[in-house]
């Protein structure tokens, strides 16, 4: 882990299907990550920072910040084919991480834990490697009621 990372929470989530795609070798300009939360009529548009295989070829992580102190990560679990041409996806997860340790920034990563964690199916969408999918999040009531507390501690001492 990153020591620049001062908090990360990975939400678990529900895939809908398996997807395959081919991982780009380079990132064009216009590529963006986008995130719809429909229940709060609410969308994401980032442009991603980086898309990774990892070593073992079994995660992609696909990393985007907000304002510079918040990244939103997607993890896709899968295995490449025998080929090695595509990348076959057989499960997701969102990781929301505070990269620098402010009131702003807990507050924005908090809020969108929350927003996140109370959409029924979050919407994402990834052009550059055609992933455009719902994913469902689930978290324990007592995770969720920790997320609230810290969004409002973050703005009650932001005012």
């Amino acid at each position: 882990m990153n020591t620049a990372i001062i908090d990360t929470y990975t939400l678990p989530t529900v895939l809908e299907g398996i997807l395959s795609f081919q991982l780009p070798k380079n990132l064009p300009q216009e590529s963006a990550l986008q995130i719809t939360l429909s229940t709060f009529n609410f969308s994401l548009d980032l442009k991603p920072l980086s898309i990774k295989p990892s070593t073992d070829n079994r995660t992609i992580k696909i990393v985007a910040t907000i304002e510079k102190v918040v990244s939103l990560s997607v993890y896709l679990q899968g295995n490449t084919t025998p080929d090695g041409e595509k990348f076959e996806i057989i499960d997701a997860s969102l990781g929301v991480e505070i990269l620098k340790q402010t009131l702003q920034a807990e507050f924005i990563a908090s809020s969108l834990r929350a927003a996140l964690v109370l959409e029924n199916e979050v919407r994402i969408r990834i052009p550059i490697i055609e992933f455009d999918n719902q994913l469902k999040i689930s978290l324990p009531v007592n995770k969720i009621s920790e997320m609230l507390k810290r969004r409002q501690m973050a703005y009650k001492l932001g005012v």
